[in-house]
């Protein structure tokens, strides 16, 4: 089974898990994220010679090995089996979700996709689109630097996705957003240091100080609506 997180930020109630992981980082280094941003104002900063991270999942793996092990597991798991066998392992662990859910006195049936790492291939995209229209209970958000995969996830009614914009990306995901905005269920999110200028962008009420991390997106819920939201890139 993939192995799931009990994510402070994102759990509905403590000790629920209702995310997974996978390794960050460039595909050809072991990652699953083929739109990471390299340069200064993207995940990963380059200074001259020296390499450093915007990416809080890329952190926590270097210095948390518990961390580490279990993204490493969960991203060999997905990316050595065949199509079948990713949407068996979804569909698993999606099927645990909703089975502790409809157990649960005050069920919180919102799931965020991939706390750490991303949609690495179109085959990795459609099978988690076909596993999770098998379950329309469960509301399915999350954030993608993967713009292929666009197509593939656009019209699905369950399922939030964020398009994740920095300065690196911003005009090539501005255009992404712009042909699938009337999907439904395409949003946009900026990292950026500085709030942006153009659109509605609301600010995260975490990066903003005005809420504390534990269970806030389950009292925050901009990012289960659609709104143009913006994270802090420190």
């Amino acid at each position: 089974m993939l192995g799931a997180t009990e994510d402070r930020k994102t759990q509905g109630r403590p000790g629920q898990a209702n995310t997974f992981g996978l390794l960050p980082g460039l595909p050809r280094n072991g990652g699953t994220c083929p739109g990471m941003t390299e340069g200064p104002r993207g995940c990963q900063r380059c200074e001259g010679r020296k390499v450093t991270w915007h990416c809080y999942a890329a952190r926590l793996a270097r210095f948390r090995p518990a961390i580490y092990r279990q993204l490493q597991r969960n991203t060999e798991l997905l990316t050595k089996t065949r199509a079948s066998g990713k949407e068996g392992l979804l569909l698993q662990e999606f099927a645990r979700f909703a089975g502790v859910e409809s157990q649960a006195k005050k069920p919180w049936r919102y799931y965020r996709l991939h706390w750490s790492g991303d949609i690495f291939n179109e085959e990795y995209a459609v099978a988690l689109r076909a596993a999770m229209a098998r379950f329309p209970e469960i509301a399915f958000w999350g954030y993608t630097r993967s713009f292929f995969a666009v197509p593939i996830l656009a019209g699905l009614k369950n399922c939030q996705l964020y398009l994740s914009l920095d300065e690196e990306n911003w005009k090539e995901g501005s255009r992404v957003y712009t042909r699938f905005r009337r999907a439904g269920n395409i949003g946009i999110s900026a990292m950026l240091k500085n709030k942006p200028e153009e659109g509605h962008f609301v600010p995260c009420p975490v990066d903003a100080g005005r809420m504390k991390q534990e269970q806030s997106c389950s009292r925050c819920r901009l990012c289960l609506t659609g709104k143009p939201v913006w994270f802090y890139m420190r």
